[in-house]
C-alpha cells in the first residue's frame, strides 16, 4: 500500500474524500466508517497527533463503534494507518 503523492503535514489533504493511501478515498474503502464520522472534512493533519517517539490517529464518532462490520473496517483502516506511523 502506497502514499499517493506528498502528505507533508496533511493540512491540504481531506483524510476521508481525498485519495492519499490506498487506491482509492478512505470513504469508499469504509463506507460505514465515514456515515459514523462526525467531521467528514477534517484533513490528515486534524486526524493525527504526532509524539516525540510515537504517531496516533483521533477519531470523532458519532456513536461507540459496535457492529462487527465498524469493528472490521476500523481494524482494517488502523493496519493501513499503522504502515504510515
Amino acid at each position: 500500500m502506497a502514499i499517493k503523492g506528498i502528505v507533508g503535514w496533511g493540512s491540504d489533504i481531506a483524510f476521508w474524500l481525498h485519495i492519499w493511501v490506498g487506491d482509492e478515498p478512505h470513504a469508499k474503502t469504509f463506507p460505514t466508517l465515514y456515515a459514523l464520522e462526525l467531521q467528514n472534512g477534517g484533513s490528515v493533519l486534524d486526524r493525527r497527533m504526532t509524539g516525540a517517539n510515537s504517531t496516533s490517529w483521533r477519531w470523532c464518532w458519532k456513536q461507540p463503534i459496535s457492529s462487527a462490520a465498524e469493528v472490521t473496517n476500523l481494524a482494517s483502516r488502523m493496519l493501513l494507518l499503522l504502515f504510515l506511523s
